[in-house]
């Protein structure tokens, strides 16, 4: 397996798909503070609102949206793929791993 990469290298950016104000905001603040990854502005999704959060990785970063995964306590079957050509967000720039969050972390 290869080896994780300095956690500060890897830019990570959270979408809110549900519409709860301040939900993106406060996923990308567990994943900074869990794993150190350096966190984009959080924005809107521009797709559907998702039932489950979805992670997206471009190749080689596999391994930290699994750690990604992990912290945000999402269960073994979500989705955790490659970033798809046109995902449901305005700019990908710079971005290594995306987070889509859905219902499932809509706070109770």
């Amino acid at each position: 397996p290869s080896a994780i990469r300095d956690p500060a290298s890897v830019n990570i950016l959270v979408a809110n798909s549900v519409g709860v104000p301040g939900l993106a905001g406060t996923t990308t603040e567990a994943l900074t503070a869990g794993l150190g990854f350096t966190a984009l502005p959080a924005v809107d999704s521009t797709g559907a609102a998702l039932d489950e959060t979805a992670i997206y990785f471009v190749d080689g970063y596999g391994a930290e949206a699994e750690q990604a995964r992990t912290i945000l306590r999402l269960g073994a079957g979500a989705t955790v793929t490659t970033m798809p050509a046109q995902p449901a967000v305005a700019d990908l720039a710079g971005v290594h791993v995306l987070v889509i969050v859905g219902n499932d972390l809509v706070p109770a």
